[in-house]
């Protein structure tokens, strides 16, 4: 059984449908922690659906999953501000999507983010994805 009760886990998406992922990791100048390539088997539960229709350059937060959602997703988003010059660049091109995904064995809980940090998603024009899964006691 976890310690705790519900945990989150933020990433960094950045997705094109004309640029690679390996273009992205470039003009970004990192590799970030994952790349999707277009044209790519997509696999869920272990057997290949369709093919990606878009490359992806993903960024993971640093923080565990037991880190708040608030944290994690203010690491990304003040990743996103010191490579604003880079993505201006790209963002013709590109979508940014921040995701956040939250678990939690209870069917209860969540996070917020405050009018200040919502701000910076618009300022940065980043979307903001959010997924929620229950997940059974595994103890």
């Amino acid at each position: 059984m976890r310690d705790y009760e519900t945990w989150y886990a933020a990433c960094l998406v950045v997705s094109s449908q004309t640029l690679s992922a390996r273009r992205i990791a470039e003009v970004l100048g990192t590799q970030g922690s994952d790349q999707i390539e277009r044209g790519t088997p997509l696999i869920a539960f272990g057997r290949a659906l369709s093919m990606n229709k878009e490359s992806g350059w993903i960024l993971n937060a640093t923080g565990g999953p037991s880190d708040s959602a608030e944290g994690q997703v203010e690491e990304l988003l003040d990743f996103v501000e010191s490579k604003a010059g880079e993505l201006a660049s790209i963002v013709a091109d590109c979508r940014i999507r921040l995701s956040v995904s939250f678990w939690t064995q209870s069917g209860q809980g969540g996070f917020r983010l405050e009018p200040p940090m919502l701000r910076r998603f618009g300022e940065l024009r980043v979307t903001l994805d959010v997924s929620s899964l229950l997940c059974e006691d595994d103890g």
